[in-house]
């Protein structure tokens, strides 16, 4: 089941202007696509990993209010969060200058699969 999760992360991925795709589960559990990363600014990318819990509590306190996604603007990069459950959180970091429209219309069809996998 494992392998699943994982080929849909690097589907993601494979697309130019997707920089990481992970899967974050409170607490802390974090997997992330098999293919390597291409952001450039490593810092960046642990700060992101780190603050993760936080993302999902913040998420999880608003699910019942119909918080679906949150998108945050970092000057290069833009980082999607799109839920999975109260718990599970999809990250996609992207180049801020990317068509993002197309982007969430993967991310939200990579988000689907992940939630068939888990049915």
């Amino acid at each position: 089941m494992m392998e699943s999760f994982y080929n849909a992360l690097d589907d993601l991925q494979r697309l130019d202007d997707v920089l990481v795709v992970m899967l974050v589960k409170s607490p802390g559990r974090i997997y992330q696509s098999r293919l390597p990363p291409k952001i450039k600014n490593v810092g960046l990318l642990t700060l992101i990993k780190g603050t993760m819990d936080t993302f999902l509590n913040i998420m999880a306190k608003f699910h019942d209010y119909g918080m679906d996604n949150i998108t945050v603007d970092l000057g290069k990069v833009s980082v999607l969060l799109y839920s999975i459950d109260r718990s599970t959180a999809l990250v996609t970091v992207i180049n801020s200058l990317a068509n993002r429209g197309l982007i969430e219309v993967e991310v939200e069809n990579t988000r689907r699969q992940i939630r068939s996998m888990r049915a």
